[in-house]
């Protein structure tokens, strides 16, 4: 799979994840208040601002070298979050109308190779953990 890396995004095949930006708030409000997509994340959204807050969060996350969260596109269109939380934790949520798409699939490992190649950008600009933390792709 060939994954393009540099200090704004990473570039996939199929995906762009690049960092948020406050405008993120509006395409992912939708996800964050679907109750279904956040079952595994936490309560859902009621607001805008309660999205636009944690979208603040997020970017000062990664000013701060806490975390690195990344919206992710789907041929121009934020499709859900995918990121690092303190180095060591990854996590994703996704709009429902991509689920079930190969988008997000779980069970082929080179579908994971641009989460693992997330973990080496990260070391790359100087934010993300160890080389030694990285998972084995195989």
């Amino acid at each position: 799979m060939e994954v393009a890396l540099d200090k704004s995004a990473i570039k996939t095949k199929r995906l762009v994840l690049r960092h948020f930006k406050a405008e993120d708030a509006v395409a992912l409000h939708p996800i964050f208040a679907d109750p279904e997509a956040m079952q595994f994340w936490s309560s859902a959204h009621k607001s805008l601002s309660q999205t636009e807050e944690f979208v603040r969060d997020t970017i000062r996350a990664s000013q701060a070298g806490t975390g690195d969260g990344f919206v992710v596109l789907f041929e121009g269109v934020v499709i859900g979050k995918a990121g690092l939380w303190r180095a060591y934790e990854i996590g994703f949520i996704f709009s429902r109308g991509v689920w079930g798409t190969g988008n997000c699939r779980r069970d082929r490992s080179r579908d994971y190779e641009p989460c693992f190649d997330a973990w080496r950008y990260l070391d790359y600009c100087g934010r993300g953990p160890t080389e030694r933390a990285v998972p084995s792709a195989s």
